[in-house]
């Protein structure tokens, strides 16, 4: 291994010995063989500060860019985030850059030959913006203020805004579009969204193992596919038969187990996804759940026909069951602490069962239950009904601590999870509302809207199912439409709100201030809308192509026809 590692080097080093154009005086004609593998070079050679020179350099970046090779620069930033150590120093850099990347990356692609500036452009209106303390004036201020956690420009270390300063002031001045706001969706909310490559699958279920770099999906067509969160590659795929309809990793993360529609029963063992239990129930008793025992090397599967299955994982072999419900059993949690499992049922019952002796100890007579979960100290389970209410229920005392209505009718929590060391149970609904319920106080805090995020509107994507990082920073949503999104539920902060047009925007302007921003849409409406307000107003209604554009006194509105003649001018001062 080290005489490989050595050769890598020694090809490195060979590479940064060589010009990065070929006609280094006029920059032109990339070095191609260089653009290709200096970086794949310096990657395989653990070559860290090296790799980190090259992917900040932006005549190197360019000259990939113009060598037509944009798409394999995303695959440079993608391994270097995965394989640099996170302690690096430029490790938050790099990953900053392969998200501003990401995101515009077809538009670079498309323009290597007639623009090659937009890869600068691009990565100036992102990157600039991110962590630049010019950016806290564009953003509303969270509840408890802003911190090091959710404002990158209070956090310790290197600042990109500096660096692409730095690109600004080296390179030669070519015109390119500033933006003069933050994008509505800063960097560092979305890490990835996968496609699955059959898209008549949409994903039933999807789960975190603990190490935190590896994601779970089940889709309805029974793939449980294993995912890198970051180097976006598939791990590995296994079938099951049916609907997935339960997911879950032991908090070890050494096993996995899921459940499907046809009755199937799969725990694997997650070293090598060699099966360690398959059990194939009857038609009848289809399963809908599987958790496994934080604290005893158990796993429970809970029934269509009520009863509650549970299999040692040392052994394989099944243990007592536990019944007691008259109707089918839904969903299933265990106490992170003590020897209980907690159980939701179409009986309208939530049951605490005592797993020493197999009975239960507690019935909660409730609406339907459509989730469940324990404090991390065992000692409050809360459960969220289908009718729109939150129960907080004290497992000691056998008593109800709050019920709760979840405020709005659009909140169908989808999950929920106590936060460590915390009295705050966290929210996050179908419609990508997430919110904070403080059982101390009995209030609900900061709510934030990540639908946007989600690419959740107008039905596109709908009824996601998500689950929670292990850090609680992040939560990965299963859409219906193959697709798994993947945000930092912490860091997303809502920027100024742009209104809906009914149809698609053709074209748009923004004012030299700032402050105005004119499009006109499929609809036939021409707008300007206001930043300062967040109000706009109708000038004009038309269904022929129109061209416009602000006078650089910010006092009029020019439109022209597609032929470029005038058609009127709008006064912004008179209003007309």
């Amino acid at each position: 291994m080290k005489n490989v590692i050595k050769y890598h080097k020694k090809l490195a080093k060979y590479f940064l010995g060589k010009p990065i154009y070929l006609d280094s005086a006029n920059q032109k004609n990339p070095n191609i063989r260089l653009c290709v593998e200096l970086p794949w070079q310096e990657t395989q050679a653990n070559m860290w500060d090296t790799l980190s020179s090259s992917l900040t350099n932006l005549n190197f970046l360019e000259a990939k860019v113009i060598a037509g090779k944009a798409l394999d620069l995303l695959i440079d930033f993608n391994t270097a985030i995965s394989s640099m150590p996170r302690t690096h120093a430029d490790w938050k850099i790099i990953e900053i850059l392969q998200n501003a990347l990401q995101r515009d990356i077809l538009f670079i692609t498309q323009h290597s030959d007639i623009y090659p500036q937009a890869l600068f452009q691009c990565l100036w209106n992102s990157c600039w913006w991110y962590d630049n303390p010019e950016s806290e004036a564009h953003y509303k201020i969270p509840i408890g203020g802003w911190n090091k956690e959710n404002a990158p420009w209070l956090a310790e270390g290197k600042k990109i805004y500096k660096l692409v300063e730095k690109w600004r002031r080296d390179r030669k001045q070519t015109p390119w579009f500033r933006s003069l706001r933050p994008q509505q969706s800063p960097l560092g909310i979305s890490i990835t969204e996968f496609r699955t490559f059959n898209h008549k699958n949409y994903i039933s279920k999807v789960v975190f193992l603990p190490n935190g770099s590896n994601l779970i999906s089940g889709t309805n067509g029974g793939k449980v596919e294993v995912w890198n969160i970051f180097n976006f590659t598939k791990v590995r795929v296994m079938q099951i038969k049916g609907f997935v309809t339960g997911l879950a990793c032991s908090a070890n993360g050494i096993y996995l187990g899921a459940c499907a529609g046809y009755g199937e029963i799969i725990i694997w063992n997650t070293n090598k996804y060699d099966r360690c239990i398959s059990h194939t129930l009857n038609k009848n008793e289809v399963p809908n759940d599987i958790s496994f025992s934080p604290k005893r090397n158990i796993v429970a599967v809970a029934c269509n026909d009520g009863i509650i299955r549970i299999w040692d994982l040392e052994t394989g072999r099944t243990i007592p069951s536990l019944i007691g419900h008259q109707k089918r059993a839904n969903y299933l949690a265990f106490s992170p602490i003590h020897p209980i499992l907690a159980s939701t049922s179409d009986d309208s019952t939530v049951k605490i069962w005592n797993l020493e002796t197999g009975r239960f100890i507690d019935i909660i007579t409730v609406s339907e239950t459509l989730q469940l979960c324990f404090s991390l100290n065992g000692s409050l389970l809360a459960f969220y009904e289908k009718s729109g209410y939150i129960t907080i229920f004290n497992v000691k005392s056998g008593k109800k601590v709050l019920r709760k209505p979840i405020p709005g009718e659009e909140y169908v929590v989808e999950t929920m999870s106590f936060l460590p060391s915390k009295s705050n149970l966290l929210c996050v609904s179908t419609k990508g509302i997430r919110f904070t319920l403080d059982v101390k106080t009995e209030c609900f805090i900061d709510t934030l809207d990540l639908s946007s995020a989600l690419f959740i509107s107008r039905g596109f994507y709908r009824f996601p199912n998500i689950s929670f990082s292990p850090d609680y920073k992040g939560i990965a949503a299963g859409l219906d439409k193959g697709v798994i999104r993947i945000i930092d539920i912490n860091r997303y902060i809502e920027n100024f709100i742009v209104w809906n047009h009914i149809d698609p925007i053709i074209s748009t302007a923004v004012s030299p201030a700032g402050n105005l921003i004119a499009s006109h849409s499929d609809d036939g409406e021409l707008r300007i809308f206001s930043t300062e307000t967040n109000n706009f107003e109708i000038i004009h209604q038309t269904s022929q192509a129109i061209q416009f554009g602000f006078s650089k006194d910010n006092s009029m509105l020019q439109v022209f026809d597609s032929y470029n003649e005038p058609m009127f001018a709008y006064n912004l001062l008179r209003k007309k």
